[in-house]
């Protein structure tokens, strides 16, 4: 009769389906192929697209939890103090200090985000570093969902990044707030930091945020008995613009819109201001100083 067996890096709900799905990265190790087509090890669900019981989401591959609950906790907790160091920064750091700890901190997380994209090969004490630069880099994903009965699908993590950031600009607006009645005197600095400091979190939280806004909207269409369907990239088993990914992606279309653009655009056009009135002053670039010299020979 007829028969259709995947390929490595193809699923197939049933070897007499008419269809069979690409799998996403990393394909062959999501899905092995054969008459079967089962998931490989970690993996399971539609497409092989979630991560199997005990196992967790580390880049696009799914890894081992580890049998020890202590490793869980330590990742909680140490998402929890380097949060509340941010917040005491945010709060009680001048600026000086404050623009310098900055900095150092988008340099972590651009060295996290490249690193990211090959976080599936990563072991031993360089999958410890990523960890550790996950957490420094206020990732949610950090603590490993999936794990120790922590949800792990898309929308879990979707939805708890966006929870965590909500909870971290209430947590310092509320200390901000508390500080200005204690110190009375520095009313003038917290009525400035409380407009800086969301701002500083907003650029902090940028990349990781605007990925995930990026993954609930990046759908790919795929072949099924029904004719091409499309489905989120990030999560094969989710149907795009149906059931849950509805509310998703209204959510994501306007953080991506409002935030992922707005903020880039926001401080353009802040700086050119700041420039055009003669308040943030810019080295000359090598053109303005050819463009000087000229005119200084002309005149």
């Amino acid at each position: 009769g007829y028969r259709v067996w995947a390929l490595a890096g193809h699923w197939i709900e049933a070897e007499d389906a008419a269809y069979v799905i690409a799998c996403s990265e990393p394909a062959r190790r999501r899905c092995p192929g054969g008459r079967k087509a089962s998931c490989g090890a970690g993996y399971t669900g539609s497409a092989c697209a979630d991560c199997a019981a005990g196992y967790y989401k580390l880049g696009a591959a799914c890894m081992p939890c580890g049998p020890s609950a202590s490793v869980f906790v330590t990742l909680i907790l140490a998402n929890v103090v380097f949060c509340g160091l941010f917040v005491v920064g945010a709060v009680l750091l001048r600026d000086k200090p404050l623009t310098l700890a900055v900095q150092l901190l988008l340099g972590v997380i651009i060295l996290y985000t490249v690193a990211k994209t090959n976080a599936a090969s990563m072991t031993g004490s360089l999958s410890l570093l990523y960890e550790i630069l996950s957490v420094v880099a206020l990732d949610f994903r950090s603590v490993r969902p999936g794990c120790q009965g922590l949800p792990g699908s898309f929308s879990a993590v979707f939805y708890a990044t966006l929870a965590v950031c909500v909870l971290v600009l209430l947590v310092m607006a509320g200390c901000m707030a508390v500080v200005r009645r204690v110190w009375p005197r520095r009313r003038a600095f917290y009525a400035a930091r409380r407009i800086r400091a969301p701002i500083v979190y907003g650029t902090i939280m940028y990349m990781t945020v605007t990925q995930v806004f990026a993954e609930a909207l990046l759908c790919v269409p795929v072949e099924k008995p029904e004719g091409r369907v499309w489905v989120v990239a990030a999560s094969r088993d989710m149907t795009c613009l149906a059931g849950g990914h509805i509310a998703m992606f209204a959510i994501a279309l306007l953080g991506f819109v409002t935030y992922s653009i707005g903020l880039p655009v926001w401080v353009l056009l802040k700086v050119r201001g700041l420039r055009a009135a003669g308040v943030a002053v810019f080295a000359p670039t090598k053109r303005d100083l050819m463009d000087e010299a000229a005119r200084t020979m002309s005149a």
